[in-house]
């Protein structure tokens, strides 16, 4: 219902490389359990990158998520300083 959490995303993207994507621990597990292989799906490979706009459009700074979630986060703070970085 909020379109600029999708325009944020879209910003993100474009600061993630397709091999860090890739990288998250997280991701790599269920890629091996989903047997996608080669052929993943880019939603899939996105979707972390758009949780990282649902947690910085609003400015969290308590996330409450599993041990299996640090990759996401440890992502989303890379995402945050490559942006502001470049974007102040």
């Amino acid at each position: 219902a909020v379109p600029e959490l999708s325009e944020l995303a879209i910003y993100f993207l474009n600061l993630v490389t397709l091999a860090r994507a890739e990288r998250n621990p997280t991701v790599k597990n269920e890629m091996r359990e989903k047997g996608y292989g080669a052929d993943v799906p880019l939603g899939f490979l996105c979707y972390p990158i758009s949780q990282s706009a649902d947690i910085l459009f609003c400015k969290a700074d308590i996330v409450p998520v599993g041990p299996d979630q640090a990759p996401m986060i440890e992502q989303c703070n890379e995402i945050a300083h490559t942006f502001n970085r470049l974007y102040g």
